[in-house]
Formats: C-alpha cells, sequence, structure tokens
C-alpha cells in the first residue's frame, strides 16, 4: 500500500498546526507547522538530567524558500525561539530544533 505524503502532511498540518512567525533579517514570514516539546532524561556521571527539546516541523515546501539558517527566530505564540538545527526529511517536512530565545 503506498501513501501520500504530501495529502498526509496537508491532514496533520490542517488538524494539528499553529501559525508561528519565522524571521528571516527584518522580514516576518508565516509559517504553519506542528509544535511540540518531548522531555528527555539522561543520565550523565551517575546525575540524572532532565531536557526540554522544542520541535517545530514545517512543510519542507513552506520552509525552503524562507532561505532561513540556524540562528534564525521563530515566534510561536508569545514565546521566542532561536533555530539551533534543520533536519528535512524525506518525507516533504522538516523539524526544526528549538532553543528559548534569551
Amino acid at each position: 500500500m503506498t501513501y501520500n505524503a504530501a495529502a498526509l502532511n496537508d491532514a496533520v498540518l490542517g488538524t494539528w498546526g499553529e501559525t508561528a512567525t519565522l524571521w528571516v533579517g527584518n522580514v516576518a514570514n508565516p509559517i504553519v507547522g506542528i509544535f511540540s516539546s518531548p522531555r528527555a532524561a539522561a543520565v550523565i556521571g551517575g546525575v540524572r538530567v532532565d531536557r526540554i527539546d522544542p520541535v517545530f516541523a514545517v512543510r519542507s515546501a513552506d520552509f525552503t524558500p524562507l532561505n532561513a539558517a540556524t540562528g534564525a527566530r521563530l515566534d510561536i505564540g508569545a514565546r521566542r525561539y532561536t533555530i539551533v538545527r534543520i533536519r528535512p526529511d524525506d518525507a516533504g517536512m522538516t523539524e526544526l530544533d528549538l532553543r528559548e530565545f534569551a
């Protein structure tokens, strides 16, 4: 069985997506994506360390033409984030790893 990745992405973003503002230079660009903030735990040197790595998943077709790079700012509601890593997949989506903007 095959599936249409673009149609699936559209359905998921249409149901759970929210609009954020991606800043490229001084230009504000609205972009729809899905925000998640999974909690990860690790043991480092015998000490448990909890870490939250927020991610905003967007359509690659929406993100790529904006020419955004790591270090760009992304506003989601009243929260500001910096893009620290850009991870495109082979199904038409790009995950943006974020850090809260200080």
